[in-house]
Parts: structure tokens; C-alpha cells; sequence
């Protein structure tokens, strides 16, 4: 019997062993898809050189023009260096830092009009991971890759003695600051700058310099140049490595990522990561073009936020200061405002445990810089536009359970701080004088607050702060029923022209009225009815999005009564139709907007904002897609593509089918969500797990009969309580060890009971392992495996907590032995239907009167003897070499559950 089974396992080995590389090899290639040339040109502002998911080092070309706000702009015919630090389409001109640039002939200035090269983009190739590029001035092809905090830069020179690298350490596209550079080998360089924040560097070169000098040594424009001569060998390749931190942290990351000059295996790594990244999701189905538009939006989702840890551990905090990230990794670059409407779901959707540390990562910014960062950057908090961002940041993570319960009290108190940092008259008046936009901007956060004081049973507050986020009803002028901006009187500012910017940030009345999801009933009801706002919508969707983004100016200008998919502010509204019962005409909408994600360099129809455009073109693609902050809840919309399988991270496939779905089938006519008819156009996002199936049914014609009716629209503030907008944080309250409990709504015990040993004419002996199940799979209640040898386990009669334990029952001799009170009638069994501890009384020691009685000959021999049966189990096979009795005292904390969720499986 037992070498039959031996023989069954080398089977079951041999046919892994084949089927692995095929496994591996049949992984689709879904990196092909990425151009990171689209949105290199106004507004996108998106860089395209390489990078790895969420790495601390973007290593790609700089363009001369003021207005390259990422570094590069596709529309400019030089480029002046290729530089390692670099955000996805900012706003404003950011980072930069640290170019290096080749040249040939005299190296005598650092201005980038003198070394910068003209290129062509027939020259050009950019992939996920790699970036290649001709500069025709030194006729020397650069190639570029990376790793997370290290980077390498191959230069093919023309043959020429004076083949030269230029550093030029103090210059980034935010302009030339303080620098330090030195040559500190014959074939390596290091240095710093310190703009708004310090950047440190190592590099070395594939072979000693011929010549070097400096332009300055240290200070303002500090920086300089190495020589080599390339009459015979014309390559050379830089391996560099950076930190916040400092040099010794650079040198570390150089040494620890790019430990040799194999740039090749860098590029291929690099590759590799992407491609593990990008099938977090893989979609069937429609056209070339509009896959490469959504992986490509996937990739720069993926670009930000960034590691900020150091390989061992250090980082930079918000105090300046060197710090150690115990466990976890430290991320930096969240620009939340940005974010709030798709980044956030999207990453904590498919990323949970990474998203949990960039909450972590918020907390300790909290920590060191007094108060959550509204945008942060690297180790400061830039503070670009309004309202608490962070707020629905955390909420999307606790409310879809990725946190345990003491980060997210943390962080509740951190969000409940950034009230106190809050303009006093928004409390006085309970709206701010002049300033609507501000005022919704803060409310959304109250609501997202609401949800998580109610997550974490503090009513009271989530009473507060639920009424705090009904604050617009100051705002909404019931004359005009748009949001108006008021006067510190109390009376409405006059002259009112809903098209114009006074009081909102890059918008106007008729984009921002909208920016109330968590009450859209008691909007449109106060719009006048659902006829009404479907008016006004009508009117905000009149223009096809091209001229919507044209009369924008691509996020220039608001002066007009439309939509504005060029921007964050308004990227809700569409999603907001399903809430008047009319979902597939936000489906038609979404449907256009499509066409604005292009495989072109202008396929951004906006600053991409590190990300913030690309992931919500992700979920609209999909056909669903986030509409409240902080509830995690999905609206059915219009989409692409025929099947998608979404895998996140640790979790189980979750599968979309829409056959047919095309630009003509755009309509969702009737879906099923794990089987069963769903008769509405939204969901819960925990019903999709652990594993979750939604099928569509599409046609060219909406079916008017679907999803229409009144109890069928997502919920609101007016008309629903917050349990029914999805919060489920239960799961990572039963987490507190780290274990991740994403998404689903109630956690469940498992208790498996095996025989651990029979021998006939003895006692049967069981082997019990307490487990915790949950979205993402099965772990271990308390955070590891509990496996125990054992005869009881005590359940609390309130059923808030179990107890396990090794326990003896007393038997006869025990209780002549005064075990129990004279004329107390025995104890129940253990395994006795009645046996209860008492409500709160734990677990209790195991009784040593008994043991202290023996002889210690005769303990010597139930030692001796219990080693023999453990040996013999273990040479069975039967005893896993993590398993061990619980020791004495030991207590293992159980959520709250009830009997229904505790199953023995024998």
C-alpha cells in the first residue's frame, strides 16, 4: 500500500515537473500591448521610458520645453538627458532629477543647449521595461531599463576618443538647485540634489575613464563629465543606483539590483515584471487598437505610487529624517485628489496587500509630518488642490477589508485630525463663504468618514460625520438648483453664471454640482425630480467628448455648460445616470468616451496625474466602475471587450463575459452575477469574492425594463442606511496579525478534525487546525497555522470568542482527590453537548494538581512515552513538522461569528 502510494506521488511529481515550463511559457505576453508613447503629448505629460511596477527609479529621456511637465514631450525635437526620477503626467512641471546625458567632442559646459542632441522617432522604441533612442547630434544610440532603485543606461558611441557621460547633477525640469558631485572611483561617480526634496546617487561604468572633470564640485549648477575612448570598443553601460536616503543607500541599491553590467538580464527582468503585473487582468476580445489603449492605462496605473524604501529597509520620512520600515515597505508619490475616483479601488481591488502598506505608508507620513499629505511627493507634501483626499483613500481599503483593526483606528484618528486643520468657518457657517467646490471636497471625505466609524462601531461619530457630508444642501441655491457660491452673510454671491470658475478649482458650477455620489437622491430630488437631472445631464453630455475636450482647452479652461473628461473632478457623473434609472444612458456615454484613449501619443485626454485618467479608463473598459468614494460598489457601464478574468494578487479569479459587447452591442440588456439574475445596474464588490462570476447579456438597444425601477438604483444618503453601501470591513478585523482579509463580508471558521492516530484498543486521538476563511483564501485564524494535538475546545456561550486548549477532564480519581467542591456534582464532558465556559472567562490553565502528585519515576516514563508515540507519527507521515500541542497560557483570538460558521469536516 505504501509503496503504491509512493509510486503515485513521483507520478503526480513527474507530471509537474513537465507541466511547469509549459505552464510558464503559455503566461501570455500581454507586456506587447504597451506603448508608453501614448499620452506623451499635451496634456497627457507622461514619460516614455522604462520602469518596473510601482519602482522607486523611472529612468527616461528629458525635452528642453518648460511645459514637459513629466519630463518629456513628445512635440520637441531635442532631447537634453536622460534622467532617473520622473512622475506620470503631472500638472505642473515635477521632478527630473539626476540626468545623465553622452556627448562626443569637448565636454566644457553643462548647458543643456549646448550638449542637448535632436533625435527622430522613427528611432525611438519604447516597451514596458526598455526605451531606445538615436541621438543625431553625438550619433550615439542609448538604450534604457531598470529595476525598482536601480537603472542602467547603455550608450553606443560613434568611434571616437572622446566619447564623453554628462552629469548634470543640480539641473531637473523644476530647474538647477543645490548639488553635490564626485568622482569617487576610475570607473564610478556619485552625488546628490536637493531640490524640494534630496535624491542621491551611485554609478559606475563598464570600464575606467579616460578622462573626467567637474563643472562644479558642489553648490548650485554642480556637477561633470566623464571620457572614454571608444575608437575600438564603442559601447559602454552605466549601472547606477539612487536613494532619499543617502549615499551609503544608493550604493547598497546599486549593489544589491545591478550587480554587474548584464543589461540584457535587467531588460528581461524588467519584462517579466510587467507581465506578472499586467495579468492581474487579461481581456478577450475587441480590437487590436483598443487593447493596446487599455493595457497601456493598466501600465501607467501600475507606474505610481512608488517604493521608497531603501533594500535595507530605510526610507526618508516627512520630518527629514532617516527612519527603518519595520515589516512592510514604505511608498511614497500619492497625488489623492487625483486618485480618489479609480486609482484607489482599482489598486486595492487587485493589489491588496501593496495597498495596505501605502496606507501604512500614510500613517507614518501622519506620524512624522502632523497630519495625512492631501499630495504627496517623494518626502514632502506638495498640497496641490482641495478637501481631505486621504479620507476615501483609506476607506476604499478598510472598507474592502485590507486592513487590520489597529492601523485602522490609526488612521481613523490620523482622518479624524485633518478636521481640526479644517478653515473654522467651515464649522460656523457649515458651508465655506465662496467656496462650494471646497466645501463638496470636504464632504465627500465626511461621508467616506461615516462609513468607517460605522465599520469600526463608533455610531456616534458616524452620525457626525454622515451629517457633516450633507453640508452641499448650504450650497445648492434652490432658485437656480445648481451649487452657488455663498457669501459669509448667508446671501448668494451675484452676479451668478453657473459656467463660471468663481469658487471651484478647474471647473465650473455645471460640472461640480455633480460631485455628490453619496447622495445623488437628495441631489436630484432637490434638482427638482429624476426628469430634471436627466435634463441637465442630457445637456452635460450634449457634445461628443472630442469637442468636450477640445473647448476645455485639455484642462486649461471651464467656461462651458459640458462635461469636462479631461480632468478628475467630474469623473463620476457618467456612472451617476444608474442613480435616476437610467443606466444605459450612462452607457452611451461611457461608450463615446472610449474613443478618447487612443494607441496615439495624444491618447490621454488629460494630465494623466499618476494614473488617475488611466485607471479609470481601465474600470469603464471593464464596464463597471467606482461612483462613491470609500464605498465599494460598482456601476454596470458599457464594456470593450468580450471577457475579462481579473486575478488579484493572493486572491481567486474573478470572471466578466460580455459577448458581443462593441461600439453598435454597447448596452447592457439583462446580467447574472454568480449564476443568479441581477435586476439592477450596480454590486457589491464583495459579492465578486473570493471568486465571482458576471455575465452580461449586450444588444444595440437598452432594454427599458432593466434596472429602471426606483429599488433598483445604488444607494444614497437620503434613502438608504450606510450598511448598504458595502462597507465590509469584518474580515480584516479577524486579521490583526496581517493576514489579509479582502473583501468579504463575513469571515468563517474552519475547523478540520483528522484522526491523528488509531491503534485498535486504544483511545482515538484527533488532530484539530482552527482556520480563518476568507476572500483570499484560507488562513490561519490567528495569523499562522494552529495545529494541536488535544481532547477540548471551549467555546464561549456568547459566541463572541473561542478559546483551544489542552484540558484534561477530571475523572473519579481526580475529584476524590478534591479537584472539585465537596457535593458539586461532576463536570460535563468536554465533548458533552453542555459543556459552556462562562461568558468572558478565557481560557483557563490546565489543572497541575494531578501531574504534581505523581512520583517523578512515573512522569519520566509519560515522557518517555509520549516521545515514542510523537516519533512514530512522524516516521507515519501523520505529523506535520509545524504542528505542537498549544502550550500552557497560550490564547488565540477569534472574531465574532456565530454557530453557523463554524464547520467540523471530519
Amino acid at each position: 500500500m505504501r509503496a503504491a502510494r509512493r509510486a503515485a506521488l513521483l507520478a503526480v511529481a513527474a507530471l509537474l515537473m513537465v507541466a511547469t515550463p509549459a505552464a510558464a511559457a503559455a503566461e501570455p505576453d500581454l507586456a506587447r500591448h504597451v506603448d508608453p508613447r501614448i499620452g506623451t503629448v499635451p496634456p497627457g505629460f507622461t514619460f516614455p521610458g522604462a520602469a518596473v511596477p510601482f519602482g522607486m527609479v523611472q529612468n527616461s529621456p528629458d525635452t528642453p520645453n518648460p511645459f514637459a511637465y513629466g519630463g518629456y514631450l513628445a512635440t520637441d525635437p531635442v532631447i537634453r538627458g536622460f534622467s532617473l526620477v520622473h512622475l506620470s503626467g503631472p500638472g505642473v512641471p515635477k521632478a527630473g532629477d539626476l540626468p545623465f546625458m553622452p556627448t562626443v567632442g569637448p565636454a566644457m559646459s553643462n548647458d543643456p543647449n549646448v550638449y542637448a542632441s535632436a533625435y527622430d522617432h522613427a528611432s525611438e522604441q519604447a516597451e514596458a521595461g526598455y526605451y531606445r533612442v538615436l541621438l543625431e547630434q553625438a550619433a550615439t544610440e542609448v538604450e534604457l531599463t531598470a529595476s525598482t532603485r536601480a537603472a542602467m543606461q547603455r550608450y553606443t558611441f560613434p568611434p571616437t576618443p572622446h566619447a564623453n557621460v554628462v552629469i548634470d547633477v543640480a539641473r531637473s525640469t523644476e530647474g538647477v538647485r543645490e548639488g553635490a558631485f564626485q568622482v569617487t572611483g576610475p570607473d564610478e561617480v556619485s552625488g546628490w540634489r536637493k531640490g524640494r526634496y534630496p535624491v542621491f546617487f551611485v554609478a559606475r561604468f563598464s570600464r575606467p575613464f579616460s578622462e573626467h572633470g567637474t563643472f562644479a564640485a558642489d553648490g548650485k549648477g554642480a556637477g561633470g563629465w566623464v571620457r572614454f575612448d571608444t575608437t575600438t570598443e564603442r559601447r559602454v553601460t552605466m549601472r547606477v543606483g539612487i536613494s532619499f536616503v543617502d549615499t551609503e543607500g544608493a550604493r547598497r541599491n546599486l549593489d544589491a539590483e545591478a550587480p554587474d553590467f548584464d543589461f540584457d538580464r535587467m531588460r528581461r527582468a524588467a519584462r517579466a515584471a510587467w507581465n506578472a503585473q499586467l495579468n492581474r487582468i487579461e481581456v478577450t476580445g475587441g480590437t487590436d487598437g483598443a487593447r493596446t489603449s487599455f493595457y497601456t492605462a493598466l501600465y501607467h496605473a501600475f507606474l505610481h505610487p512608488n517604493v521608497f524604501t531603501d533594500v535595507d529597509g530605510r526610507y526618508r520620512g516627512f520630518d527629514d529624517q532617516a527612519h527603518v520600515a519595520e515589516g512592510r515597505t514604505q511608498y511614497a508619490n500619492f497625488s489623492s485628489w487625483d486618485l480618489y475616483k479609480s486609482s484607489n479601488q482599482l489598486l486595492s481591488l487587485l493589489e491588496p496587500d501593496r495597498y495596505r502598506d501605502m496606507l501604512r505608508s500614510l500613517l507614518d507620513d501622519h506620524r512624522l509630518g502632523g497630519k495625512l499629505p492631501r499630495w504627496g511627493e517623494q518626502s514632502i507634501d506638495a498640497a496641490h488642490m482641495s478637501g481631505d483626499p486621504a479620507v476615501p483613500m483609506i476607506v476604499d481599503g478598510f472598507c474592502r477589508g485590507v486592513l487590520d483593526r489597529r492601523t485602522a483606528e490609526q488612521l481613523y484618528d490620523a482622518a479624524v485630525h485633518l478636521q481640526s486643520r479644517r478653515p473654522d468657518e467651515l464649522a460656523q457657517h457649515d458651508y465655506l463663504p465662496m467656496q462650494p467646490g471646497r466645501t463638496l471636497e470636504y464632504g465627500i471625505a465626511d461621508f467616506a468618514l461615516a462609513l468607517m466609524a460605522d465599520g469600526l462601531g463608533r455610531r456616534e461619530d458616524a452620525e457626525r460625520w454622515l451629517a457633516q457630508s450633507l453640508r452641499y444642501r448650504n450650497t445648492l441655491d434652490p432658485e437656480t438648483r445648481f451649487i452657488r457660491p455663498r457669501e459669509a452673510d448667508g446671501s448668494w454671491h451675484s452676479p451668478f453664471d453657473p459656467t463660471e470658475e468663481t469658487g471651484f478649482q478647474e471647473g465650473n458650477s455645471w460640472q461640480y454640482s455633480w460631485l455628490l455620489p453619496h447622495d445623488a437622491r437628495g441631489l436630484y430630488d432637490r434638482m427638482g425630480g429624476d426628469p430634471a437631472a436627466l435634463e441637465r445631464l442630457d445637456q452635460l453630455f450634449s457634445l461628443p467628448p472630442e469637442a468636450q475636450t477640445a473647448l476645455t482647452l485639455f484642462g486649461l479652461r471651464y467656461r462651458d455648460a459640458q462635461w469636462a473628461p479631461s480632468n478628475e473632478h467630474d469623473l463620476q457623473i457618467p456612472w451617476m445616470f444608474a442613480f435616476a434609472g437610467e443606466p444605459a444612458r450612462g452607457a452611451g456615454v461611457l461608450r463615446d468616451v472610449q474613443r478618447l484613449y487612443r494607441p496615439t501619443p495624444d491618447g490621454l485626454p488629460g494630465n494623466d496625474d499618476l494614473g488617475g485618467l488611466s485607471a479609470w479608463h481601465v474600470f469603464n473598459a471593464l464596464g463597471f466602475g467606482p461612483v462613491t468614494p470609500g464605498a465599494p460598489f460598482y456601476v454596470l457601464g458599457s464594456p470593450q471587450f468580450e471577457r475579462v478574468a481579473i486575478r488579484p494578487a493572493g486572491g481567486e479569479e474573478i470572471i466578466v463575459t460580455a459577448p458581443g459587447a462593441s461600439t453598435e452591442r454597447r448596452y447592457v440588456r439583462s446580467a447574472r452575477l454568480n449564476g443568479r439574475p441581477l435586476d439592477r445596474a450596480w454590486f457589491e464588490e464583495a459579492l465578486l469574492r473570493p471568486s465571482g462570476a458576471l455575465q452580461l447579456e449586450m444588444g444595440s438597444e437598452p432594454d427599458s425594463t432593466w434596472a429602471t425601477q426606483r429599488p433598483a438604483v445604488p444607494p444614497s444618503v437620503s434613502d438608504s442606511p450606510l450598511a448598504r453601501f458595502g462597507c465590509r470591513p469584518g474580515a480584516a478585523a479577524a486579521t490583526a496579525a496581517g493576514g489579509s482579509g479582502v473583501g468579504r463580508a463575513r469571515p468563517r471558521l474552519r475547523l478540520s478534525v483528522t484522526p491523528a492516530r488509531v491503534v485498535a484498543g486504544q483511545r482515538r486521538r484527533f488532530r484539530f487546525r482552527l482556520m480563518l476563511r476568507h476572500a483570499g483564501g484560507v488562513r490561519p485564524a490567528s495569523g499562522r497555522p494552529i495545529r494541536f494535538a488535544g481532547r477540548t475546545m471551549q467555546k464561549r456561550a456568547n459566541g463572541t470568542a473561542s478559546a483551544v486548549r489542552r484540558q484534561r477532564p477530571p475523572g473519579r480519581r481526580a475529584a476524590r482527590r478534591g479537584s472539585r467542591a465537596p457535593g458539586a456534582p461532576p463536570p460535563p464532558s468536554a465533548w458533552s453537548p453542555g459543556a459552556r465556559a462562562s461568558p468572558g472567562s478565557g481560557p483557563q490553565p490546565v489543572s497541575r494538581g494531578r501531574r504534581a502528585r505523581r512520583s517523578p519515576r512515573r512522569r519520566a516514563a509519560r515522557r518517555r512515552s509520549a516521545g515514542r508515540r510523537a516519533a512514530a507519527r512522524r516516521r507515519a507521515g501523520r505529523m506535520s513538522s509545524t504542528s505542537a500541542p498549544l502550550t500552557r497560557g497560550t490564547v488565540t483570538a477569534i472574531p465574532r461569528v456565530s454557530s453557523d460558521d463554524v464547520t467540523v469536516r471530519t
